[in-house]
Formats: structure tokens, C-alpha cells, sequence
């Protein structure tokens, strides 16, 4: 089984940092012109999708029990900025965070919030949802995430059954059919957005990366230094020293420009059919920093601007909602204490490229 695994908010400002610049060129691109009718509103719930590498160690925006859960930094009710567990019901279209319990501030000092302090690294695997609190792996069960591994966590990723976790000491573990005693694989591992190809994992780490777990001295091969990317188990997509889209083979080899522009890699991502992306010309809020574009894998030449949002576009992701788009929006909102926080979610239909904003608080 394949698993694709990972952007905090803090480490996508970091990352993106690591693209060219430039000026976008428009004349590559073609319009989409809205379409009438609203998207499908069934949620998928084994929904496995890039949005396992968009984040700090890995995942976010997956589906449970019918609704969408997500992380976003708010101001609770200490006036502090706090990384929150959020629930998002596409029958109500209401927002609110996922431990309901009035007295709880959701804070670290918590002890009995409903969200176990989950922070990042959210996973549907099957029926069942993962996610990461302090230095630990949680599981939900009913309306509570509970521990599964207490303590030394650093991030992991199901494939099946199996259970690897990266450790706060950077080994990688094997927790086969998910318990009992972990097997080590690689004593010295600092990789993040795996996706795991038989007994090949592909992990980002100073550049794209992969190694045979199975091997008896297993060696990380780096297929592209200093890269970022995202794979989706068929091409590696990538952004060259230009910053310019590129894709190649899963051995690093078979390198084609695909969009010869420069992109902001925070914000791509991939669904079955297309790849997702916004430009970016060096400034965040720079030409192109509204529009949405998307490219059809099997034939790159293919681009679209699928929508143009109010605010600047940051990050896309794919939503459990078959049809949609999440898409996280890079604005000025602040706490009381001029922390950032985020307010905002836009919806986006991937059928009409019309959209909605959802509020958060």
C-alpha cells in the first residue's frame, strides 16, 4: 500500500523562501470560465490524497465521522495564539473547534481537552484518523483522540497495518500491524512528506531522497539535492534552481520542464487528476499571488487558471469533499498581542472554480 505523507504554517514560510524569482508570464496559461452548478457534498472517508505532504512532520484537512478536520492557529480565551484542532461540517457549513468542551482554553496546560492537544500530522488510514499531539501519537476514538505512543514521537505514517515513526532521537521505527516492539530501520533518519513504494521510502530532507528499507546496510540515495518536492507515486514534481515546475521519474531521472514560470511550492498539491499550484514572482504578495492554476498530469502542456480569490493564495489543499478545494489564504490577521492567527478558509470548486470563504474563530 502506498502512503503519501506532509506544511506548518511556520515551516511552509521557511520553505517557500527556498524559491527563485521572478516575473510570472501569463501567456501560457488559459482562462477557465465558470461553470454553473456547486459540487459534490459527499465526504470520502478513506481519503488519501498530497495533503499528507503539506505539512509539519505531515497531513492535514482529513475526514472523520462525516466531518473535515484541520489545525489553525486562534486566540483563545487567554488572549493567546494556540495551534487548534478545528471541525468543519459541510452540512451546517459551521466551523468550530473539535473539543466543544465551553471550560477548555485548548491550551497545552489542557489536560482534558477532547483533541489530546493534536497539533499536526493528521492521517486517515482506513476508517481510522491519526494525529500528532506533544511528542505523541494519538488515535481518535468516538469524540476524544487518545494516546497510542506516549511519548519520543516526532512524526509517522501508516502503510497498512504498519506503523513508522520518526523519533525525537531521528531513528525511524517499525511498529508492525501497528504494535508490539519497534523494529529499527534507520538509526539516523530526518526525513518528512514520505510516501512508501514497497520497501522504497521517498522522503524530503535537504532535497528529495529514497532508500530500500529491505536492504541489509540501507544507504539514502539523493535523487534530486536541495529540491523541493511532492510525488504522487508516478512523477516526483519539482522546482529547479529557476524555480521553475519540473517533474521526473521516481528514479530521478526523465527530468521535463512542465511550466516555465516560477511557482510558490507551499502552495501545491495534486488530486488524481491535475496539479495544483499558484506563482510566485519573489513576492508573496507579488503578481499572480491570487490566482489558482492547475495543470492536467497527462498532458502538462495543459494549464488553467481555475479561480482568483479575494486574498492572496498560500497553500492548497485537496478537500475530503469530492469537488473541492481548501485553500489557505495569507492575510494580515493578528491576536491581541499581534500574533498571527488564522480567520479564514477558502472553499473552491474544482468543477467552476467558484468559491466561498469560511470563517474561522
Amino acid at each position: 500500500m502506498r502512503k503519501r505523507a506532509v506544511l506548518s504554517l511556520a515551516l511552509a514560510v521557511v520553505l517557500l523562501l527556498f524559491s527563485a524569482c521572478g516575473g510570472p508570464q501569463q501567456s501560457s496559461v488559459s482562462e477557465k470560465a465558470p461553470e454553473s452548478g456547486g459540487s459534490a457534498a459527499e465526504v470520502r472517508e478513506t481519503f488519501v490524497s498530497g495533503n499528507m505532504q503539506k505539512n509539519s512532520p505531515s497531513g492535514n484537512f482529513v475526514s472523520a465521522n462525516g466531518k473535515i478536520l484541520f489545525t489553525a492557529v486562534l486566540e483563545n480565551a487567554e488572549g493567546l495564539a494556540v495551534l487548534q484542532l478545528m471541525e468543519y461540517d459541510p452540512a451546517s457549513g459551521l466551523v468550530s473547534t473539535f473539543c466543544k468542551d465551553p471550560t477548555c482554553d485548548h491550551s497545552d496546560k489542557a489536560e482534558h481537552c477532547a483533541a489530546a492537544h493534536a497539533s499536526c500530522n493528521l492521517e486517515n488510514n482506513g476508517a481510522d484518523v491519526f494525529a500528532m499531539g506533544f511528542e505523541t501519537l494519538l488515535k481518535l476514538n468516538g469524540d476524544r483522540f487518545e494516546p497510542v505512543l506516549d511519548s519520543g514521537v516526532a512524526g509517522f505514517f501508516h502503510a497498512g497495518d504498519d506503523l513508522y515513526v520518526r523519533t525525537q532521537d531521528a531513528s525511524l521505527l517499525l511498529y508492525e500491524n501497528g504494535k508490539g516492539t519497534p523494529k529499527t530501520l534507520l538509526e539516523e533518519y530526518a526525513g518528512y512528506w514520505e510516501y512508501l513504494d514497497g520497501d522504497t521510502l521517498y522522503y524530503e530532507s535537504g532535497g528529495f531522497n529514497r532508500v530500500q528499507l529491505s536492504a541489509e546496510d540501507p544507504e539514502p540515495e539523493v535523487l534530486l539535492p536541495g529540491a523541493e518536492a511532492i510525488t504522487d507515486g508516478t512523477h516526483i514534481y519539482y522546482t529547479g534552481d529557476s524555480g521553475f515546475l519540473y517533474r521526473c521519474s521516481m528514479d530521478g531521472e526523465n527530468k521535463e520542464l512542465l511550466f516555465e514560470q516560477r511557482v510558490l511550492p507551499a502552495s501545491w498539491n495534486y488530486d488524481e487528476t491535475y496539479f495544483y499550484f499558484r506563482l510566485f514572482d519573489g513576492d508573496l504578495r507579488g503578481a499572480g499571488s491570487h490566482e489558482i492554476y492547475r495543470m492536467l498530469k497527462s498532458d502538462p502542456a495543459q494549464v488553467e487558471k481555475l479561480a482568483e480569490l479575494p486574498d492572496m493564495v498560500y497553500q492548497i489543499y485537496i478537500s475530503p469533499i469530492a469537488g473541492e478545494l481548501f485553500v489557505i489564504p495569507l492575510t494580515e490577521a493578528k491576536d491581541s498581542s499581534g500574533n498571527k492567527v488564522d480567520n479564514m478558509l477558502y472553499i473552491v470548486s474544482t468543477e467552476s472554480g467558484e468559491f466561498r470563504k469560511l470563517e474561522i474563530s
